[in-house]
């Protein structure tokens, strides 16, 4: 027992008892004494306990009760301790802790301390002054802090606080001098499911006693609780202030409680955190084994069925998720509630008219859900709403029952009121709701042809305008619906036509999902006026059709919000039928025939998408070490001090402190400061610091603004295996708010806040809103993945309107669909299996030939990098920097050349470089091979079709980006930096660098531009970018860089800069295309003709002043022959084209025809000369520069194996990268080339094989 109670004391107790006395023959005296008095205790107590345990089993209950009580006096008073108190002490102890003793007592070494693995306290010292039953004043001593507290008397569980810093010595006199009730206590702060609670264990007098606090932002928050928390005592007096050791701290909700009592979660706190009784509507529970259930017959009806052993079975039929769950009995169960309860209204009020329902077809169009509610509603007489001939044509060959109402709504032409009357003929109960005047005269001019009666029905735009997302559908502006003028007119043609008595039905709509039900009585109101007047006039009406409306309670706060309703069907019902009596029954107006066209609250609740979780990625950092390990610099340091100061006085403080950090842990890590350990833990660090502002930024009433991108943070993702465009497009569209809710394990309590990400590339594609009974809920709890398990989550009430919106973004298609019905054993069969789309089938519904497809992948596989290129170059350029690019990873499409260039530098330099295979239209495969390799810069040498992706995973990942190419759409040719520019803001958010087009033209045509405005003018006025390459690669036609860019590029109209506007020209091709001849430095003269190049675009831009700017390149005739011949038989064009059942693209045809660009360097003679002339003025005189490069195409290919385009566009790159990468480039957002200092770039060119020079150029140069 020594032993048991020894441990469980250092274990449990701590420090609880350290305030002994010390040793002396006094104490020794005392102990003996008391000894014995505990034994003759000891011995009482056994005597009545084994009396007492001769009765029947309450007797043996009193005897436990009494040993346990004897064995926590032995614990306060076991021999190890070295306390002096007398027994009547112990056993006062024990009463004020009776909890405590209990369980010390009873299981000594069987105590929970899972709560302590996960914190690090501080320790506190506070006392309260004596305010006289008024405010609380408190001073509390925190390590070298002082704090001034006052609040509020306690009413509910809110209080309103207000605290002060205050000099620690006058903390410490004020304690010391002037408060009674001296606490002290040990704080520790435990993040669980996403929050943080506060752990107060407590010494001296209250010394056993562990109590948790939570604050939340209202009283009816709900929260996950630890498996560690005990009973709570928020209300229990006490437990309150100055009453013991836990004190109040916040305006908020507290849970407070015995650490050491294990609270169960229960089906009960899952069903209250999901909120699935709100918005369940009785068809959907959790059963006692953690399972969601459906009872398709309503909460008080039939079998209950688990929709996780559903799942299970559907993917045992072989059918994978996600898959649509269509339950059918559902359907059957709305249309009864909606028809039982408006028959119960109208015989309780004695209404004289009957209703019918009616099921608009466009809220979902599926053969199955039609074909079931006219099979459901056939008892019912439950009708159909048509808005299109597609649909009146499936209405009526679904229609079941002849009586039932086929409401024809919408634009009618001719071919629709044919149709139409056919059905009337046929025996249908068909109204034709004329929307506009025009409808009446085609009516009844196909009426008389064909010698049909029609029925006709009006719809009227009401003044009463609804909430909701949908209150646009009504009010005086609404689109549809004929006004008090037209009205009349419809009546006096109807009149003229003596065709008055066709008009029968009355039909408005002000908005779909209604969620007041002020705005339904008011809308039948103002109806049932106009009803009357048009009786009056003489038309025999009989049907009055309210519309839709009737909402969902989407997220269960049955409230106005536009995701709620703030009624029932009940109540509904009867507002429908009572608003209409009260206005027909004044001048004893018939009752119509109640018609709603209930097409939302009819279906949403009988499908649910199921889907399972691929993966999840957790925010919650590691416990917050104890002992910080010795580093070079104080950054760790840092971050702990922040942690442990953060208030809400100093939150925005403390906010730009782990902002900097956060920037200095990258930068310290980078250049090697520290290692990858210490800036694992500077990020864990961080995350604890973001956690605890952001539960303190809640408390404030004015939290700083920047805390509210910080709170998204505060959130795993876990990645559903779903498409949200497909299969939830109001998530992303609207932003509807839909259920969501696991499948199985809702026994187990879940402990992570989460969003929930689809697999498609889009940044869009999450559900990040809950429902909530009181507000919007910004993430979800779910469970821990375990290895060898799915996880199965479902998103319900999705019938409405989901499946026919769905597209194809991302090219996702159908997804599987399974339809059940449930039997009254409870049992359930599949009565529908239908097989999503396939790659295949979703390729051809955009009009790819698949066949055609194969050969076309294989062949652009094959020239991914175009053999070497400018990748190439740029490759190896970086392998002679290799103390600089310690680690260089080449990626692109193609393995095996990427693994041939590796091969090539291994040889030529013994550098090592790294391949990966990547498809860099992927933002989702660029995001995983950047966050495998970790690269501080990504170099872009890809189709410039791929910028955006590139930059897309760069923000994702945190690294910075440099291309050669501004980007370009693949659909047009059309070079411009506006897609790239609109990223400025969010690079600069992410302190990331973007650095555009750092090739040779665009890039140090721009670095030219820009030295010359640094160092050879006041003033630019026109600026000439002359392009020449005057060298022969013995090919009659040929490009020397991508065919396909390079001809989009030079047969696109031309453009040039001149007084602040662009001037168009004719393309090359033009016989009137501007061109000249100019002398070459070590070329000669060569035909120079305009185009328009992309970094004109950026120097208007950034050239204060300028002028003009144009752009020239140089073409030999044959090479302008050959291109015109290629135009004229449209082997340029950019459009797909039908060729022998196949789809190709005439200019990726000729692509695959020319050579290869990497293979013209092995036989290419000659040279480049690319260069700027720019016109100006230094010292106010006219001044004339030209500054160039020329590059030889055979040097350029012993060096590294390329031709010397490829050459002059690679080595720029890298120099750009070597100066970001030494931050002497460095910045935050998007830049172009001439926003930054020249100078090093033109010092590096001059080293690494792209000499310049400068000549004065007086002359005009054309």
């Amino acid at each position: 027992y020594v032993l048991l109670a020894t441990a469980t004391e250092k274990i449990k107790a701590g420090k609880n008892f350290d305030f002994d006395d010390g040793p002396s023959l006094r104490g020794i005296i005392i102990d003996l004494v008391e000894g014995l008095k505990i034994a003759c205790y000891g011995i009482l107590v056994s005597m009545v306990a084994l009396m007492a345990n001769l009765l029947p089993l309450i007797g043996q209950i009193v005897a436990l009760l009494l040993y346990t009580y004897c064995f926590a006096i032995m614990f306060v008073d076991y021999p190890a301790s070295r306390r002096r108190w007398s027994l009547s002490k112990k056993i006062g102890w024990v009463k004020r802790h009776h909890g405590l003793s209990f369980r010390l007592g009873l299981l000594p070494a069987l105590l929970s301390e899972q709560w302590r693995q996960d914190a690090s306290p501080e320790y506190y010292r506070q006392g309260y002054m004596e305010t006289g039953g008024g405010p609380t004043v408190r001073i509390r001593l925190v390590g070298e802090l002082a704090y001034l507290t006052i609040k509020s008397p306690l009413t509910t569980i809110a209080r309103r606080e207000y605290e002060y810093t205050i000099p620690i010595d006058d903390g410490t006199e004020m304690l010391d001098n002037l408060c009674g009730n001296i606490i002290c206590k040990r704080r520790y702060h435990i993040t669980y499911g996403g929050m943080i609670w506060s752990v107060d264990e407590f010494y001296e007098d209250n010394a056993g006693l562990i109590v948790a606090e939570i604050e939340l932002e209202s009283e009816e928050q709900t929260f996950p609780a630890p498996p560690w928390l005990g009973r709570e005592v928020t209300r229990d007096a006490r437990y309150g202030l100055k009453k013991e050791t836990k004190q109040n701290t916040t305006h908020g909700k507290e849970m407070v409680g015995d650490m050491n009592t294990k609270q169960k979660w229960s089906i009960k706190d899952a069903a209250e955190l999901y909120g699935v009784k709100r918005w369940g509507a009785g068809y959907f529970s959790i059963d006692p084994s953690g399972d969601a259930v459906v009872t398709p017959f309503g909460s008080d009806h039939g079998p209950r069925i688990s929709l996780y052993q559903v799942a299970r079975e559907i993917e045992e039929r072989g059918f994978s998720m996600p898959v649509l769950l269509r339950i059918e009995n559902i359907l059957g169960s709305q249309i009864k509630l909606l028809h039982e309860t408006f028959r119960k209204v109208i015989k309780e009020t004695g209404y004289q008219g009957q209703y019918k329902g009616v099921y608009p077809i466009k809220v979902n169009q599926q053969e199955q859900v039609v074909e079931a509610i006219t099979q459901f509603g056939r008892e019912y007489t439950h009708g159909l709403e048509a808005g299109s001939k597609s649909e009146l044509i499936a209405a009526i060959s679904m229609l079941k029952n002849k009586e039932a109402c086929l409401i024809c709504n919408g634009y009618k032409d001719e071919e629709f009121i044919d149709i139409g009357l056919y059905a009337i003929s046929m025996g249908f109960n068909l109204f034709f709701v004329v929307e506009v005047p025009g409808e009446v005269e085609l009516i009844i001019e196909r009426s008389k042809e064909l010698g049909v009666t029609p029925n006709l029905g009006l719809r009227i735009k009401l003044s009463t305008q609804a909430e909701g997302k949908w209150s646009h559908s009504g009010g005086d502006s609404s689109v549809f619906g004929l006004g008090m003028s037209h009205i009349v007119e419809v009546i006096d043609k109807l009149k003229q036509e003596e065709m008055l008595g066709c008009l029968k039905l009355l039909h408005y709509h002000i908005g779909s999902q209604i969620p007041n039900i002020r705005d339904i009585r008011a809308g039948a109101m103002e109806a049932c006026r106009i009803y009357e007047e048009l009786i009056n006039e003489g038309a025999p009406m009989g049907y009055l059709d309210l519309g839709g409306g009737l909402a969902v309670d989407y997220d269960g706060s049955q409230t106005d919000y536009h995701s709620s309703r703030n009624y029932s069907m009940e109540e509904y019902c009867w507002d429908v039928v009572e608003s209409v009596i009260s206005v027909l029954d004044r001048n004893a107006i018939p009752h119509p025939t109640l018609i709603t066209e209930s097409g939302r609250a009819t279906v949403a609740y009988y499908s649910l998408l199921l889907f399972n979780v691929l993966e999840a990625s957790s925010f919650l950092p590691p416990p917050v070490p104890e002992k910080l390990p010795e580093t070079k610099t104080d950054l760790l340091e840092n971050l702990m001090e922040t942690y442990s100061m953060i208030s809400a006085k100093n939150i925005q403080e403390c906010l730009n402190d782990v902002l900097f950090y956060k920037s200095q842990a990258r930068q310290f890590f980078k250049h090697r400061q520290i290692n990858l350990r210490e800036r694992a833990l500077a990020e864990n660090l961080v995350q604890h610091i973001l956690i605890r502002l952001t539960q303190v930024a809640k408390k404030m009433k004015h939290a700083p603004r920047d805390m509210v991108h910080i709170n998204k943070l505060i959130r795993d993702i876990y990645y559903g295996n779903f498409s949200l465009f497909q299969s939830l497009p109001d998530v992303w569209a609207i932003d509807q708010i839909l259920p969501v809710m696991p499948l199985h394990r809702l026994d187990e309590q879940p402990t992570h806040p989460a969003v929930i990400s689809d697999i498609t590339c889009d940044c869009d594609g999450k559900i990040d809103t809950f429902p909530s009974s009181y507000e919007e809920n910004k993430s979800i709890f779910l469970h821990d993945l375990k290895e060898d398990e799915e996880y199965y989550l479902g998103v319900f009430l999705v019938g409405a309107y989901q499946e026919t919106l769905g597209d194809l973004h991302n090219l996702f298609g159908d997804t599987n669909v399974i339809s059940i019905q449930v039997d009254r054993e409870g049992g359930y069969k599949f009565i529908r299996e239908v097989e999503g789309d396939s790659v295949a089938d979703v390729l051809n519904i955009v009009e790819y030939d698949v066949r055609a497809m194969k050969n076309r992948l294989r062949k652009l596989a094959e020239d991914a990098i175009e053999k070497g290129g400018v990748g190439n170059v740029v490759a190896k350029k970086c392998a002679q920097q290799a103390k600089l690019f310690s680690d260089i990873t080449l990626a692109s499409r193609t393995l095996s050349k990427c693994d041939e260039i590796a091969g090539e530098i291994k040889k030529q330099y013994g550098i090592t470089v790294a391949t990966e295979e990547i498809d860099a239209d992927r933002v989702d495969h660029l995001i995983h091979l950047m966050e495998k390799v970790r690269p501080e810069l990504v170099i872009n040498v890809a189709l410039p079709y791929q910028d955006l992706s590139i930059m897309d995973a760069c923000l994702a990942t945190g690294t910075h980006y440099l291309d050669t190419a501004n980007y370009e759409p693949p659909g047009s040719a059309h070079f411009e930096y506006s897609h790239q520019w609109a990223y400025q803001e969010k690079f600069h958010q992410r302190e990331l660098m973007a650095l555009l087009g750092c090739g040779f033209d665009p890039g140090v045509t721009n670095v030219f531009c820009a030295y010359a405005q640094k160092h050879l003018f006041d003033q630019i006025e026109t600026i000439d970018i002359l392009d020449c390459n005057g060298g022969d690669h013995g090919h009659p036609f040929a490009t020397n860089f991508n065919p396909e860019i390079n001809i989009r590029e030079v047969t696109q109209t031309v453009r040039h800069w001149k007084d602040g506007e662009w001037i168009s020209t004719p393309a090359i091709l033009h016989d009137d295309a501007r061109h000249f001849t100019f002398n070459y430095p070590e070329v000669g003269e060569k035909e120079s003709y305009l185009l328009y190049h992309e970094e004109m675009e950026s120097l208007v831009r950034h050239i204060p002043g300028l002028k003009q700017i144009r752009f020239w390149m140089t073409f030999s005739q044959p090479y302008i022959t050959h291109l015109k011949v290629l135009d004229n038989v449209g082997m340029t064009r950019i459009d797909e084209v039908d060729f022998e059942g196949q789809k190709i693209v005439p200019l990726r045809f000729l692509k695959a025809l020319l050579p290869d660009p990497g293979s013209l360097g092995t036989n290419y003679t000659g040279k480049t000369v690319i260069g700027c002339v720019i016109k100006g003025k230094k010292d106010g005189k006219p001044c004339g520069k030209y500054i160039y490069n020329i590059c030889d195409h055979a040097e350029a290919y012993t060096e590294v194996q390329s031709q010397a385009v490829s050459y002059t566009t690679g080595v720029p790159a890298m120099i750009g990268a070597m100066l970001m990468v030494q931050n002497i480039w460095q910045g935050a957002g998007v830049f172009n080339m001439e926003q930054l200092d020249p100078d090093p770039f033109m010092e590096a060119l001059n080293h690494n094989g792209l000499p310049w020079k400068i000549v004065d150029f007086p002359g005009k140069l054309f």
